[in-house]
């Protein structure tokens, strides 16, 4: 509904039937199916072995969620200069999380440094080249 009654501040800095996308019932329930996957997988990875595949795809995971945090919520509410919803989210929540989840496989030894390091980077990666995708769209 934010996203619906601020069109025209966004569509300042993208298309506005992307905006009306974000405003769509479709999109809630894509963003809920997602976080029930992530919760899925942080399921699978806790019972993998060390250094185990589903481990990898958590941390690249978490890398999604964390660059999606930093833009569009965060950088969105610096550039539009008011709240955008989930931007508390994403600064109490989601950066505090990616980072406890990084820094306690790794102290663990539950991967390696290099590992964790490619898992991040592809997760970032990742999400550029689809966020790009959709803006181009």
């Amino acid at each position: 509904d934010w996203a619906a009654a601020h069109i025209e501040l966004l569509g300042q800095y993208t298309r506005r039937d992307l905006v009306e996308t974000w405003a769509g019932s479709r999109f809630r329930l894509s963003l809920l199916v997602l976080t029930l996957m992530l919760l899925v997988l942080a399921v699978v990875s806790a019972r993998a072995p060390r250094r185990g595949a589903s481990v990898y795809l958590l941390l690249g995971v978490v890398a999604i969620f964390a660059a999606n945090a930093l833009v569009p919520h965060i950088a969105g509410a610096i550039l539009l200069g008011t709240y955008v919803p989930g931007v508390a989210t994403a600064i109490l929540v989601v950066l505090p999380a990616a980072a406890w989840i990084y820094i306690s496989t790794i102290g663990d030894d539950y991967v390696t440094r290099r590992g964790s390091f490619i898992a991040a980077l592809s997760g970032m990666v990742f999400y550029a080249a689809v966020v790009g995708l959709a803006v181009r769209l």
